[in-house]
């Protein structure tokens, strides 16, 4: 009887368990392919595709990308939410030069618009700048 009741115990404890892991899982938002290296907050993170989640309920609480094809992944906060439905969940890039900088999420709940720091963007510009040739040389 002893051991019956051992197992019961064990067995609904291990399903407690898997149910309180399930409520702990990350909420996807977006499942995408990126063509390109691209930078997100102070992270560089190279082409593939990757998923992006929420980390928890708040719509500016915290937002993880991660790669399907590699362990490059990053975290970041979002600087505005705009409670926008759209069919058409996508991300897009603020290029500058051949730096492309994550700029918004857009999913099915809404459109988060992803800050860039200002001084890896003004890097990349002056780095493109340098590099131009005046039109007509060789």
């Amino acid at each position: 009887m002893k051991s019956h009741y051992i197992t019961v115990v064990l067995a609904l404890t291990i399903l407690i368990g898997v149910g309180v892991s399930a409520n702990a899982e990350e909420r996807p938002e977006l499942v995408v392919n990126v063509p390109h290296e691209f930078v997100v907050g102070s992270a560089t993170l190279p082409a593939g595709k990757y998923v992006v989640s929420r980390l928890s309920d708040d719509r500016l609480g915290g937002l993880s990308i991660g790669s399907y094809d590699n362990d490059a992944s990053a975290f970041f906060l979002a600087s505005e939410f705009q409670n926008q439905l759209t069919n058409d969940a996508k991300v897009t890039f603020e290029q500058v030069g051949d730096v492309y900088f994550l700029h918004t999420i857009a999913t099915a709940e809404g459109v988060y618009t992803v800050p860039s720091s200002r001084v890896l963007v003004s890097a990349a510009a002056m780095k493109h700048r340098d590099t131009m040739t005046p039109s007509g040389a060789n």
